[in-house]
């Protein structure tokens, strides 16, 4: 005795699978003695099942003798039928011992052996007599198939004749052969295997437009895939949807416009289909590109052949001056797009860029200011009005929130600005006596101002984007000097957006900028906490520098300070752009179009004070502090608590340097009014970060770092281009986008608000106080000289 399991195979007609379809398997056995022992209810199901397996071969067999058109081939315990594309279906009784130890077959398909199971199964569990249902009701003229006149309305002859029983071999019609139904799924299952092998390697493939597959119906026979084409980078511009149908016979695509295009079974087709569709996908979205950037349409082909006869359709536009026109052949043969851009100014170029359809409107740059003489100047998206943007409820809207917006962008002027003082003046004493604390609570105050003004731009829907390496761990304990390029206002804010994730650095810096910014209100508060502010100009150079090394001694370690931060240009970029381009070339400088040549002064001035230091110099350090713990270790402790001493005997050196590049869209910097008032259309601050080792930084030697920083920028202007063009400072970099909490923000509002209005009534409430008690002590004073009759000289001037 042994058990019996159906193994499906489907293999490729060739001499190897021919010899391992027709190999005879031997048929193991079982003892009866040994088959006693086991239970029966083991053993009943095993029976069942061997004897089930054993019928639907021997049925599999005795149908293929009657179907012609089938050919097939009988071997011992087996059955090989044929299918499309040179296929062979195998269905083997695999045969073991009748025990408990049960051998796992790994091949095979266990798909398709439970579906022919089933197929067997649901025949034999079809009830032999249909049950009547009938129901009392006085209508008699409908059909007789719905017959409810009651139960004398149908003899027992009708009953009788109408009752479907088990069908017998001759009555059975061929589509309802269990061999044409398994032959059905097994079809459909090689059809559904190569479908989604061709989706998943082609997902890979398609890089421009992305697709995804989902699918919305599965049965044994036919299944349904819906598949969208997306535009990378510019989701808003619509989807397009099409269906692949998939019977046991053939792959069926239905466009959007219920046009069918009939596969048959060939994938090279499907891949063809695809390739048209998304070649039509990317026609219409260039033509809605092209309206937004302002360029006119010359005409958008649909039909067009190459030279070669397979479709490409074509896209001709040129810009509203006439000076640039651009022509793109999509191809459908898998060959990357061409793209002929014709410019009037200079000599006809091609470019090929490989299945990327931004690659397209990257090139279509905006004219520069003053170009679009007697006509409409237009912009590329991201760098257009809010106005000119909106729908007329969005315009009411907007011009709505602009006195809210305005109220939300003084409170930093004056709320924050005077609750700030009001938390500030009871902790004065703090200053002298512990200064731990009173740089802590001064700290926190000084973020959350920071917090406030990076508001601004998030409120307004301009969000801000981290690029390159991530630098959240050196927030914590490593000092850090930050170079930031300089483009615009929206630079210090933007700078405050980034520094909110990043730890105790973010209350711990040092900002140095120019002296304009001295006497307004983040400027008196970040003279308080500890910020510097430089005078430009060759008069005033050398001692400024003498100046920031000092204060730099004194409040670095003295109010542990982390990160120093600067701009090394020396002012915006647009100001500085012509002098920088012409020094450059004449000292054959890098030229540069995105940033200018750093000045060197300040970097050199921050590394010589704080910067890494000599050997020598850092084993003195130690030995000092090392020296005085161990003669004054109780003296150092109660210091510790008071101020972080141990910092201030150290003196840990900066470590790295951060390279901050700050790009706005299409090279259009943002300005701190278009913060606060949201002018502009929503659109992406992109920040990324290169951090280096100080010691690396060539600071003792002029050359050398002027070299350094120059070869700095020339790779920061770089980055800014391949921004500006790409859409990404490095292939394959995605930025982290920055969120802030509602809820904070409201929270903030509202506690600075309410504070604020408490310390004025506080303050209102003392002053009142203090005046009448002074006027009341006058009253007693003139009364009591009144009594005396003495003089108030103090009083009353003698003349």
């Amino acid at each position: 005795m042994c058990r019996t399991d159906l193994l499906v195979y489907i293999e490729k007609d060739d001499e190897k699978t021919a010899e391992s379809f027709f190999k005879v398997t031997n048929r193991p056995s079982t003892s009866e003695e040994d088959v006693k022992h086991v239970h029966w209810r083991k053993a009943l199901p095993w029976a069942q099942n061997s004897l089930i397996c054993r019928e639907i071969l021997a049925r599999l067999v005795s149908e293929s003798v009657s179907q012609h058109d089938l050919i097939t081939l009988t071997a011992e315990n087996s059955i090989v039928l044929s299918m499309f594309d040179s296929l062979l279906l195998k269905v083997e009784a695999r045969f073991h011992p009748f025990g408990e130890s049960r051998t796992t077959h790994s091949d095979g398909v266990p798909y398709l052996s439970q579906c022919l199971r089933q197929l067997f199964l649901a025949e034999h569990a079809k009830k032999p007599k249909r049950v009547q249902h009938f129901v009392t009701l006085p209508l008699v003229s409908h059909s007789e198939e719905l017959d409810m006149r009651g139960p004398t309305a149908l003899s027992a002859e009708e009953i009788n004749a109408r009752a479907v029983g088990p069908s017998s071999p001759s009555d059975v019609q061929s589509s309802d052969l269990l061999i044409r139904k398994f032959t059905q799924c097994a079809s459909h299952y090689v059809l559904i295997s190569r479908t989604v092998q061709f989706l998943e390697n082609h997902m890979v493939k398609f890089n421009d437009p992305q697709f995804n597959w989902k699918w919305i119906r599965v049965t044994p026979i036919f299944s349904m895939i819906a598949l969208t084409f997306v535009n990378r980078g510019y989701e808003n511009l619509g989807k397009f949807t099409t269906l692949i149908r998939i019977s046991d016979s053939s792959i069926t695509l239905v466009t959007k416009e219920a046009q069918q295009i009939e596969c048959r079974r060939d994938m090279e087709m499907v891949e063809n289909a695809l390739l048209l569709m998304a070649a039509h996908f990317l026609l219409n979205s260039s033509q809605v590109l092209s309206r937004a950037y302002g360029w006119q349409l010359f005409h958008a082909n649909s039909n067009a052949f190459d030279s070669t006869g397979n479709f490409a359709p074509t896209f001709y536009t040129c810009n509203q001056n006439g000076t640039k026109r651009v022509f793109v052949q999509f191809r459908t043969d898998g060959s990357p797009h061409s793209i002929f851009i014709k410019d009037h100014r200079k000599n006809p170029l091609q470019i090929f860029v490989p299945g990327k359809l931004d690659g397209v409107m990257d090139l279509q740059k905006a004219p520069p200011n003053g170009e679009a003489k007697g006509g409409k100047h237009h912009k590329p998206p991201g760098s257009r009005s809010k106005w000119s943007q909106a729908t007329s409820v969005e315009r009411i809207i907007w011009i709505s929130a602009i006195p809210f917006r305005m109220l939300l962008c003084l409170i930093n002027i004056t709320v924050f600005f005077v609750a700030y003082f009001g938390f500030m003046l009871p902790v004065l004493w703090a200053k002298p006596l512990w200064p731990r604390f009173y740089w802590f609570y001064e700290g926190k105050l000084y973020m959350w101002l920071q917090a406030f003004i990076a508001y601004w731009g998030y409120t307004a829907d301009y969000d801000v984007y981290e690029y390159g390496e991530d630098i959240r761990k050196y927030g914590e304990k490593d000092r850090v000097l930050v170079i930031v390029n300089h483009q615009s206002t929206a630079d210090v804010p933007t700078l405050f957006t980034v520094l909110q994730t990043k730890g105790v650095a973010t209350r711990k810096t040092i900002w140095l900028m120019d002296v304009m910014f001295r006497w307004t209100p983040f400027g008196i508060i970040g003279r308080m906490h500890g910020d510097y502010f430089i005078q430009q100009g060759k008069a005033t150079r050398d001692k400024e520098l003498i100046r920031l090394k000092g204060h730099l001694q004194k409040v670095f370690w003295d109010r542990d300070r982390r990160w120093v931060i600067l701009f090394p240009e020396g002012g915006f970029y647009y100001k500085r752009k012509e002098t920088s381009q012409k020094y450059a070339k004449e000292n054959n400088f890098p030229h540069l179009e995105h940033c200018t040549l750093p000045r060197m002064g300040a970097i050199k001035a921050v590394l010589e004070e704080i910067g890494p230091r000599q050997d020598e110099e850092q084993n003195g350090l130690a030995r000092s502090a090392s020296t005085s713990s161990k003669i004054k270790l109780i003296k150092d402790t109660v210091g510790a608590i008071r101020e972080k001493k141990y910092v201030k005997d150290t003196r840990p050196p900066i470590k790295y340097v951060l390279d901050v590049t700050i790009a706005y869209p299409n090279g259009q910097p943002l300005s701190i009014g278009t913060l606060c008032f949201g002018t502009r259309e929503q659109c992406d601050i992109a920040v990324h970060y290169r951090m280096f080792d100080a010691e690396q930084v060539p600071f003792r030697n002029d050359i050398a770092l002027r070299d350094w920083l120059y070869n700095l920028y020339a790779e920061k202007d770089k980055l800014l281009d391949n921004y500006y063009k790409n859409g990404e400072f490095t292939p394959g970099d995605e930025g982290t986008r920055i969120v802030f909490n509602w809820w904070r923000i409201v929270g903030q509002w509202a506690f600075w608000t309410i504070s604020f209005l408490l310390q004025v009534k506080f303050l209102f409430w003392t002053v009142r106080f203090a005046s009448s008690y002074f006027f009341g002590f006058l009253c007693v004073l003139w009364t009591v000289c009144r009594i005396t009759k003495t003089k108030l000289l103090f009083l009353v001037p003698n003349v």
